[in-house]
C-alpha cells in the first residue's frame, strides 16, 4: 500500500489540477452526495442481515432493527419477520445500485468535463504562453506533455474518483463490521498490518517505476519528433539506420519501462489478494475460539460480519491497487501543472486602441530585450521607419534581427525603450486591428496540410477564391496551380511537402499580401529561392508594398539593393545606417 504521505501528496496534486480546471461545483457536490448516499445504504443492507438471519435462526434478536420492529409489531410472527426483512435488505440494496449508478454516471460526467477542460487549457498554453518559455521545449516535450502527458493525467482524475469511490464503500462496510463487533474488527485490523507491510514495500518500488516510465515516454515522444522534423537530413545523410538503431533505442527502453512497472503492479494485487485470504482464513478460526465459544457473539452476527468483512475485502484489494496507481501517476500531473503555468503572453495587457493604419511610421526608441536566461538580444536600438519605405535589416547570425522582428509583432515585449506607431505606443493597439495591420512571412513558412486556396486565406476572414488567385498571380504561382488537376483544391499534405522551398515562401507571401497589411515583416524572404525566381518575387513584393511600409531581414544583396535604409545589427546595437533613414540613436 501506498504511504500516507504519498497518498496525501497524491491527493493534493490532483486537487490543485481541479482548481485549475474548475469543473462544475453542482455536478461534483452532486457526485459526492450521491458516492455518500450508495455508501449509506449499502452499509445499511450488511447490517439488516443480523435481524434477518436471526429471524431464520430463531435466536433472540439483539439488534436496533429488531428491537425497532418489536416496537412497531409487536405481534408479528417470526416468518412475517423474515419476510419483512429480506424484503427490506432487496429495497436497501436495489436502492443503493440506482443510486451508485446515477454516481456513476455524474462521476464520469465529472472526468469527461475535467478531461476537455484539461486539454484546453494545455491548448491555452500552446496559444498564448509565452515564447521564451515554449522556445525551450522541444516540439517533441511539447508533444509528450499535450499527448502522453495529458492522457495520463486524466487517467490520474479517474483513478482518483475511483480511488475516493472505493473508499466510501470500504467505509461504510468498516462501520458496520465495528457496529457488529468492534473486537472482530480489531482483530481483524491486526492481521491486516502484515497486509501493509508488504504492500508498502512494493507500492514504492512501484512509485520509482512509474516515475522512469515518464522520462521513457518523453524520450520516445521527442525521439519520434526529431526524426519526423528531421527527415530530409536524415535521408539525404543516409542515416536511416543510425536513427532506426536510436529510435530502437528508446523504443525497447519504453517497452521494458511499461512491462516492469505492469509486473510490479499485477504482483502488488495478486500478493495483497493472497494474503487478504489467509487473513480472513485466520480470522475466522480465532473468531471462533475467541468469540462464538464464549458466547460473545451470536452466530448470525458472526455471519453478517463475516459478509460485512467478504464484501470489504476486495473493495481493500482494489483500493491498495488504485493508491498505488495514484501516486505513480500523479507524478505527471506536475508537468501538465507547470505547463499550464507557463507565463503568459502578454504579461501587460493590449490596449483598446484600433490601428487603421501607418501614416506617418514606425519609431524604435532605445529599445533593448533581454531572454530570461539574462541574455542581451537588443541593446538601446533606435531607428525611424517612414510609412511606405523599405527597411533591410542585415547582420549575423544572433545579431538580433529576429528578435526585432519578434517585437515588432508583439510576440514579444521590450525589456527597455518604446515602439511607436505615428506616435502611439505600439501596445495600445488592441489584437485584431494590429493582426490585420501586420503581416509577416517567416524563413520557414509553415504550410498546413490543406488546400492551397486554404492555406492562402488562412487569417483573412471575408477573403474569396478570387481574392486567392490574385495575389497568387502576384507571386506567379497561378500557373502552378492551373497545371495541377484539382487546382486550388489541392492539398499540399503535412508541411506542404508537396511544394519546392520557394513555392512555399512564395505561398507565404500570398498568404501575407491577401490581408493587404500597412506593414509586411519578412524573414530571409528569398534565402530559398533561385536567381529568377527570387527576381519574380522582389517584382511583386516590389508591387505589393505601394503604399506599404516593408521591413526585410536579408542577406543577399539583390534583396538589400532594392531597399530605402539598411540598418546593420551587431551583438544586438546598430552598428551601420545607410540610405535614407532619419536617424540613428546617437552612441550605437
Amino acid at each position: 500500500m501506498a504511504t500516507p504521505a504519498g497518498i496525501v501528496s497524491a491527493y493534493a496534486a490532483v486537487w490543485r489540477l481541479l482548481r485549475r480546471l474548475r469543473p462544475s461545483r453542482l455536478g461534483a457536490l452532486a457526485a459526492l452526495f450521491t458516492l455518500l448516499l450508495a455508501g449509506a445504504l449499502e452499509a445499511s443492507s450488511v447490517g439488516v442481515l443480523v435481524p434477518l438471519l436471526s429471524s431464520l435462526t430463531g435466536e433472540k434478536p439483539a439488534d436496533p432493527f429488531s428491537g425497532l420492529l418489536a416496537r412497531l409489531a409487536p405481534d408479528l410472527d417470526r416468518g412475517g419477520a423474515v419476510v419483512l426483512f429480506a424484503a427490506l435488505a432487496l429495497g436497501l440494496i436495489a436502492s443503493k445500485n440506482i443510486v451508485f449508478y446515477a454516481s456513476t454516471l455524474l462521476s464520469t460526467r465529472l472526468r469527461r468535463e475535467c478531461t476537455v477542460t484539461l486539454r484546453e487549457k494545455l491548448l491555452e498554453s500552446v496559444l498564448h504562453g509565452h515564447v521564451d518559455a515554449l522556445e525551450r521545449r522541444s516540439t517533441g516535450e511539447l508533444m509528450n506533455v499535450f499527448l502522453t502527458e495529458g492522457a495520463r493525467t486524466s487517467n490520474a482524475l479517474d483513478y482518483t474518483i475511483q480511488l475516493t469511490q472505493r473508499s466510501i464503500l470500504a467505509l461504510s462496510y468498516l462501520t458496520v463490521i465495528v457496529f457488529i463487533s468492534w473486537q472482530l474488527t480489531l482483530l481483524t485490523a491486526i492481521l491486516g498490518l502484515g497486509l501493509g507491510v508488504g504492500g508498502l514495500l512494493l507500492s514504492r518500488r512501484l512509485l520509482r517505476q512509474g516515475e522512469r516510465l515518464g522520462k521513457a515516454n518523453e524520450a520516445l515522444a521527442q525521439r519520434l519528433g526529431e526524426i519526423c522534423a528531421g527527415q530530409r537530413l536524415v535521408r539525404t545523410t543516409h542515416s536511416e539506420g543510425h536513427e532506426a538503431s536510436r529510435f530502437e533505442a528508446v523504443n525497447r527502453a519504453q517497452a521494458a519501462a511499461e512491462i516492469t512497472m505492469t509486473r510490479s503492479a499485477t504482483l502488488l494485487t495478486t500478493s495483497v489478494e493472497t494474503l487478504a485470504v489467509a487473513t480472513a482464513m485466520a480470522l475466522v478460526a480465532i473468531g471462533h475460539q475467541w468469540l462464538l465459544v464464549s458466547e460473545r457473539l451470536s452466530i448470525p452476527a458472526f455471519l453478517a460480519f463475516g459478509f460485512g468483512l467478504l464484501r470489504l475485502l476486495p473493495l481493500l484489494n482494489q483500493i491498495y491497487g488504485l493508491q498505488v496507481v495514484v501516486v505513480a501517476i500523479s507524478a505527471t500531473v506536475r508537468p501538465a501543472l507547470e505547463f499550464m503555468d507557463l507565463p503568459r503572453h502578454p504579461a501587460r495587457r493590449f490596449g483598446e486602441r484600433a490601428l487603421s493604419g501607418i501614416q506617418r511610421g514606425i519609431e524604435v526608441e532605445g529599445v533593448g530585450y533581454s531572454y530570461s536566461n539574462g541574455t542581451e538580444a537588443l541593446r538601446s536600438v533606435s531607428l525611424s521607419v517612414p510609412a511606405g519605405s523599405f527597411l533591410a535589416v542585415v547582420g549575423a547570425s544572433g545579431a538580433g534581427k529576429s528578435t526585432l522582428a519578434s517585437l515588432l509583432l508583439r510576440l514579444r515585449e521590450p525589456s527597455s525603450g518604446t515602439i511607436r506607431i505615428d506616435g502611439h505606443d505600439y501596445w495600445e493597439f488592441e489584437p485584431a486591428s494590429y493582426a490585420r495591420a501586420v503581416a509577416y512571412v517567416e524563413q520557414e513558412p509553415f504550410v498546413f496540410n490543406a488546400s492551397i486556396v486554404e492555406n492562402v486565406l488562412y487569417g483573412s476572414t471575408g477573403a474569396s477564391r478570387t481574392d486567392a488567385l490574385r495575389v497568387l498571380k502576384l507571386v506567379r504561382l497561378d500557373d502552378m496551380v492551373a497545371r495541377l488537376p484539382a487546382g486550388l483544391d489541392t492539398v499540399l499534405g503535412e508541411r506542404g511537402n508537396s511544394l519546392s522551398g520557394g513555392q512555399r515562401q512564395r505561398l507565404a507571401i500570398a498568404r501575407a499580401l491577401l490581408r493587404s497589411p500597412e506593414l509586411i515583416i519578412m524573414d530571409e524572404p528569398t534565402s530559398a529561392l533561385d536567381g529568377d525566381t527570387e527576381r519574380e518575387v522582389l517584382d511583386a513584393i516590389e508591387q505589393a508594398r505601394v503604399g506599404r511600409t516593408l521591413i526585410i531581414i536579408a542577406h543577399r544583396s539583390s534583396t538589400i539593393a532594392r531597399a530605402d535604409t539598411v540598418v546593420k545589427l551587431d551583438d544586438g546595437r546598430v552598428v551601420a545606417l545607410s540610405g535614407a533613414a532619419p536617424r540613428a540613436a546617437a552612441g550605437t
